[in-house]
């Protein structure tokens, strides 16, 4: 399989992680990609936003008028430009909280 970069894949699965699909709760026009990543020493050669204007394409062609992902805004990867690059923007942030402890039980307040 060529690549956008000009090689050629023999084994698509050893370069990505990806999985979407259509909402199943909610709007049918709603469409979500679960899974995008795209292995270390591939990246940078436009196989992710591949993936996504594939995406993109293939919802549209389902009915969908827009798609969604979720990321974390602060992880190293580029992943946030990517999205951006290809025409994505935030709607809306999330915050997690968490306590991390060394035994098996966590401690009182």
């Amino acid at each position: 399989m060529p690549c956008p970069s000009g090689s050629t894949v023999r084994r698509p699965s050893a370069l990505t992680k990806y999985a979407a699909g259509l909402h199943t709760r909610g709007s049918r026009t709603y469409g979500w990609v679960h899974v995008l990543g795209v292995r270390r020493r591939w990246r940078r050669r436009g196989l992710g936003s591949a993936l996504l204007r594939a995406s993109f394409s293939e919802f549209g062609r389902r009915g969908a008028t827009r798609v969604g992902l979720a990321v974390d805004a602060e992880n190293l990867t580029g992943a946030v430009a990517l999205y951006e690059r290809v025409g994505m923007s935030a709607v809306r942030r999330y915050d997690i909280y968490e306590k991390r402890w060394s035994s098996g039980l966590a401690s009182k307040p």
